[in-house]
C-alpha cells in the first residue's frame, strides 16, 4: 500500500512537471508568434495538458487522481508564470477557471484512453493540435466590440450636493475606500479627478495609483442632472499587458454620471462607462472587463455616497458650482 501511494505521487509529480514544461513552452512560442489571447492557447493547450495527465493514470487509480494531477499542473504553471513576471495576477485570476476547465475535460478523455493502444497517438495529437489551430485562428479577422457597464447607488442628499461631489473629486483618502476585490488583485485605486473649468469642453484629469491617469473631456454638462466625458487613457505600462488600458485589447472610451431624484431627500446616482474590446476571445475578455469595471465603479460610487451624506459642504469651496 505504501509503495502504491509512493508510485502515485511520483507519477503525479512527473505529470505535473511534464505538463508545466509543455505549458511554459507553449506560452513562449505562442507569445513570440503574436498573441496569447486566442482559444488555441486558452483552451487547447490546457486540454492537451489534461489528456497527457489522464493518460499517465494507471488502471487501479481513480479519476480523482487525474483531477488532482490536472489541478497541480495548472496551478504550478500559473505560479511559475507569475514568478517569472510573464503574467500578472489580474490576468491569471480570470484565466485560471477556463484553463482548469479545459484541462479537466482533457484529463477525462485521457482517463478513458488509459491502457488502450491508441492512447499514445491521442496524446501526440492533442499536443500538436494547438499549434495547427493557432495560425488558422489568428488569420481570422475580428472587429472591435463596445460594451457598457452601469452601476447605481442610492444617496441621501440633494442633486446639488451629489453634483458637487462628481464634477471634480479631491484626493480620496485610503479610509474612504471599501474593500474591493479588483484592487486586491492589482487594479490601481483612483486617487482624484480634477476639473480645469466648468462646462462642455472642460477637462477632468483622473489619476490612479501607479501612474495610471485619464484625460476626460466633458461632452455633457447639466448641473444637478448629467455629466459625461470622452476618455483618453495614459497607461504607463504597469498593468498586465492584456488588460492595459488604451492597448490593442482593451480601452475605456467614455463615462457618464446621471443623477435621478427619488424624492424624500434621496437620489439615485448612475455611473456608466463604455469600453472597447478587441480580441479573438472577445466574449471572455468582455466578461472579465465588465466584472472589473463594475467593481471599480461601485467603489467610486461608494466614495461619492459617503462624501455627499456625511459632509455635503466638504468640497464646496473647491468645486465649480453653476
Amino acid at each position: 500500500m505504501r509503495q502504491e501511494r509512493r508510485n502515485t505521487w511520483i507519477v503525479t509529480v512527473v505529470g505535473a512537471v511534464v505538463g508545466v514544461a509543455y505549458g511554459l513552452t507553449a506560452y513562449a512560442l505562442f507569445d513570440r508568434a503574436g498573441d496569447l489571447m486566442i482559444w488555441s492557447f486558452l483552451l487547447l493547450v490546457p486540454f492537451a495538458l489534461g489528456v497527457t495527465s489522464g493518460a499517465l493514470t494507471r488502471r487501479e487509480e481513480g479519476f480523482g487522481t487525474v483531477a488532482l494531477r490536472v489541478l497541480l499542473s495548472v496551478m504550478t504553471f500559473a505560479l511559475t508564470a507569475l514568478l517569472l513576471a510573464w503574467e500578472g495576477l489580474i490576468c491569471l485570476v480570470f484565466a485560471l477557471p477556463i484553463l482548469y476547465l479545459a484541462a479537466f475535460v482533457g484529463g477525462g478523455l485521457g482517463f478513458l484512453l488509459r491502457g488502450r493502444s491508441t492512447k499514445v497517438g491521442a496524446v501526440m495529437l492533442a499536443l500538436a493540435v494547438p499549434y495547427v489551430a493557432a495560425p488558422l485562428e489568428r488569420a481570422r479577422s475580428v472587429d472591435a466590440t463596445y460594451r457598457t457597464t452601469q452601476n447605481s447607488v442610492v444617496i441621501q442628499a440633494t442633486p446639488a450636493d451629489v453634483w458637487r461631489q462628481i464634477q471634480s473629486v479631491p484626493r480620496i483618502r485610503d479610509d474612504e475606500f471599501t474593500p474591493s476585490w479588483s484592487h486586491a488583485i492589482g487594479l490601481p485605486r483612483p486617487v482624484a479627478a480634477v476639473l480645469d473649468r466648468a462646462g462642455v469642453g472642460g477637462v477632468r484629469t483622473a489619476t490612479f495609483a501607479d501612474g495610471l491617469s485619464f484625460r476626460e473631456t466633458v461632452t455633457v454638462w447639466e448641473p444637478g442632472r448629467s455629466l459625461a466625458f470622452r476618455i483618453e487613457a495614459r497607461d504607463p505600462g504597469r498593468l498586465d499587458r492584456h488588460v492595459r488600458v488604451g492597448g490593442e485589447t482593451f480601452d475605456v472610451v467614455s463615462g457618464r454620471y446621471d443623477i435621478e431624484s427619488l424624492g424624500n431627500g434621496l437620489v439615485l446616482l448612475h455611473l456608466t462607462s463604455t469600453q472597447r474590446v478587441h480580441s479573438h476571445v472577445g466574449r471572455y475578455v468582455g466578461w472579465a472587463v465588465n466584472a472589473i469595471m463594475s467593481d471599480l465603479q461601485q467603489s467610486i460610487l461608494n466614495v461619492v455616497r459617503k462624501r455627499a451624506q456625511s459632509e455635503p459642504g466638504m468640497t464646496r469651496s473647491r468645486a465649480f458650482i453653476e
